[in-house]
């Protein structure tokens, strides 16, 4: 098991962790001890996220997303303290060069290595060369940091009344028509499916499903870059 950031977060601080409060000294004390205590127990580390591409149920940025690096670097010194556990996260590395600054201190300091999720860009095919040079600076400078590969690709739940539905990405779908829940499908000419266990109901559940995948768009409409 790991130590996932956002929970001990909420654990700690409460409704504070859920509107994104910076946490005080003694709420970086806490999770501090709590982090070296799971260690200890057996935990094998602690992992972040600090990129946009996480967000809740209700479209709103996970709690520790924009946690102040003295948070950061309090409950990294929980592993150092255990002498034990890697730190770990994913990161939109907005500003490359500040991450990698607090990301070897913290590594150095704890004496704990340090790994992050290494990602491409179409639309920056230099980002990845960037950070590995990041990586071997800071190597060079006596930190443990680390690049890891995604070993699987990043997946999403689709489906009419989920954030991204079949028609989001269609350049032929104009924003308006891109709905977001099942009585929208009328704007696609599809009915809307009604019954919850009759013959007829699964009968409608599925034409309708039939004429969902019909009006999709090809393959070449899609753009989701």
């Amino acid at each position: 098991a790991q130590i996932p950031h956002h929970p001990l977060r909420v654990y700690v601080m409460g409704d504070r962790a859920i509107r994104r409060e910076p946490a005080t000294s003694e709420d970086i004390a806490e999770m501090r001890r709590l982090t070296e205590e799971a260690v200890r127990a057996g935990a094998f580390g602690f992992t972040t996220s600090r990129t946009n591409a996480h967000k809740t149920t209700q479209g709103e940025m996970v709690p520790g997303r924009f946690a102040e690096i003295d948070e950061l670097t309090g409950i990294g010194k929980g592993l150092g303290a255990a002498g034990a556990g890697t730190f770990g996260m994913n990161s939109d590395f907005e500003d490359e060069a500040a991450e990698f600054a607090w990301l070897t201190r913290l590594a150095r300091e704890t004496a704990r290595p340090a790994w992050f999720l290494l990602t491409d860009r179409p639309t920056d095919p230099e980002r990845w060369r960037r950070i590995m040079a990041g990586v071997h600076q800071a190597r060079a400078a006596g930190a443990s940091v680390t690049a890891q590969i995604a070993g699987r690709p990043v997946g999403v739940i689709l489906g009419i009344a989920t954030s991204l539905n079949p028609f989001a990405c269609a350049k032929a779908t104009s924003h308006s028509r891109a709905c977001h829940c099942p009585s929208g499908l009328s704007a696609y000419g599809i009915p809307r499916c009604v019954g919850q266990s009759s013959t007829t109901g699964r009968l409608q559940r599925c034409s309708a499903a039939s004429a969902l995948s019909c009006s999709l768009p090809p393959a070449s409409g899609i753009a989701c870059m």
